[in-house]
């Protein structure tokens, strides 16, 4: 059968068995007690193929591994270490662990006249439907797989049920009879998976401070007798935590043993990729003689610091890459109120300051704007003069505003007409206009004078009562406008804005094209 990853894996081993414990038939009976009596019964001599690679260590001593994964590297790690005032090494190893679930695999086949039913305690329903299918050689339409209830499993029914639903099918078709296979606790733990086990060496390089230089790691994953559910990568985007570092080499080294496919467990790349920081940290730590929590603060990630996942994605897309991110707030907390309550207007003076007094982007950048960010990065084209953008993308920007509330009460158009009146009844207050972000670009087609004169953002930028010269000279020094519309788009209204499109005036039914528009025609 095919594993999640696409790779095969053995129901029933034949010649060679890839771990000790894995099922070489299945024993059928008409009651579960006479099953395990006669799997009891069964005797299996085994011939040793050479020494068991059983450890992490084994088969790091065997070089015995799957493909390698790319390393991430960013910035220079070897470098910033050398030149450490603390140069510190250790190892870290996070073990295995059994699930311990709320029920054993156990899966029920009826066979029928046009295939199979099959009642599977299993977490991936499709995956079960391709096991089933792939053993008996049938069409997968010929499977159907039903799953009464789900929890409990903690990741041990993703893909491993699948297995066991195979060989419940099999033995259902070979005795053209409803089969029920419920496993015992000793043989579930035997033959299905557990917790990837991780190991990880480092060496890290930091100020006097405590301030970390650089960080280099080999982190190795055992997967067992397969790689099917291997997460090692995401482990990996949460090796940070919270922890900023300019400087980073990772290397990643998926295992082979002759133990279980270890499969997923509860939050299976989180816990490790943050187990392995955080002991990294406490390590570090002690052996520096700095006070712990005094060590892991000097280090959390501030405002405009980029994430390690951020940097890596980034830097394999376009290499070499500069980031800048634009925070109004000390905290993601405070920025994320800022974007609701801090007037637009402010939040485009705050950026042009920021990015106009970085040396890095002085002979200009391109420019990424997504949903209200898209009308902003417009305004700083048209207001910012000390700024240079040489290409300016917006993903479902609202450029001429919206008039809607996102999946308003109800299924009524006419209840939803009612509620979008009754928002535009104050809108255009100063109060409100000074403190509501999205305020600040609401768009009410049955008053345009009121929007013309109290909007206090957007209408200014798309100059509704005032031609400004200024705003077209520094926006026609773009080289490219790039506008993508979310044709599917749920939240705004409507969505032809993201074309500078809108509804047409005294109405909410009927919009315009952008050609229509004042701004384009001006």
């Amino acid at each position: 059968m095919l594993g999640l990853a696409g790779d095969p894996e053995i129901v029933f081993a034949t010649d060679v068995s890839e771990y000790a414990g894995q099922a070489v038939g299945l024993a059928v009976a008409d009651t579960q007690e006479h099953a395990l009596q006669m799997a009891k019964a069964v005797t299996l001599t085994y011939q040793s193929q050479g020494k068991q690679i059983l450890t992490i260590q084994d088969a790091i001593d065997a070089k015995s591994f799957y493909d390698k994964k790319p390393d991430i590297v960013i910035g220079d790690a070897d470098g910033s270490i050398k030149g450490s005032d603390h140069f510190v090494t250790g190892d870290i190893y996070c073990d295995t662990q059994y699930h311990f679930t709320m029920e054993t695999q156990t899966t029920f086949v009826i066979p029928e006249d046009d295939g199979y039913t099959v009642y599977s305690s299993n977490q991936w329903a499709q995956l079960g439907q391709f096991a089933v299918a792939g053993i008996l050689g049938i069409p997968e339409n010929k499977v159907t797989v039903v799953i009464k209830r789900v929890g409990g499993a903690y990741g041990s029914k993703i893909s491993r049920a699948s297995q066991v639903a195979a060989a419940c099918a099999l033995g259902s078709y070979v005795t053209q009879r409803p089969v029920r296979l419920h496993m015992d606790l000793e043989s579930n733990m035997k033959m299905v998976g557990k917790r990837y086990p991780y190991y990880a060496k480092y060496t890290v390089g930091c100020t006097k401070a405590g301030v970390l230089n650089g960080i280099k790691i080999d982190v190795f994953t055992d997967a067992g007798c397969s790689s099917n559910d291997s997460y090692l990568p995401y482990a990996l985007r949460n090796l940070d935590n919270t922890y900023n570092c300019s400087n980073w080499s990772v290397t990643q080294t998926t295992c082979r043993t002759h133990t279980p496919s270890n499969t997923y467990t509860r939050a299976p790349g989180y816990l490790p990729g943050v187990f392995i920081i955080e002991s990294l940290m406490d390590d570090v730590a002690t052996k520096i003689g700095m006070d712990v929590e005094e060590f892991k603060h000097a280090n959390f990630y501030k405002k405009g610091d980029i994430s390690l996942l951020f940097k890596v994605v980034l830097e394999r897309l376009i290499p070499g890459i500069y980031i800048k991110m634009v925070a109004f707030g000390k905290t993601p907390t405070e920025d994320s109120y800022n974007s609701f309550f801090l007037d637009s207007n402010k939040q485009v003076e705050l950026a042009c300051d920021l990015l106009s007094s970085d040396e890095m982007l002085a002979n200009g950048f391109n420019a990424m704007g997504f949903s209200q960010g898209s009308q902003f990065l417009r305004a700083l084209v048209q207001r910012c003069g000390s700024v240079k953008i040489y290409n300016l993308i917006s993903l479902g920007g609202q450029h001429n505003g919206v008039y809607g509330f996102p999946f308003c009460p109800g299924s009524s158009s006419i209840l939803c007409h009612l509620f979008r009146r009754f928002l535009g009844m104050g809108t255009y207050l100063s109060f409100i206009q000074d403190n509501l972000v999205q305020a600040q670009y609401w768009h009410d087609p049955y008053d345009e004078e009121s929007y013309a004169l109290d909007c206090e953002f957007l209408s200014d930028i798309n100059q509704e009562l005032v031609f400004k010269p200024s705003y077209k000279e520094r926006f026609s020094n773009i080289s490219n406008f790039v506008l993508v519309k979310f044709e599917y788009d749920m939240m705004v209204e409507p969505k032809e804005t993201e074309w500078f499109g809108f509804y047409k005036e005294h109405q909410s039914v009927k919009t315009y094209s952008m050609f229509e528009s004042k701004i384009y025609r001006r």
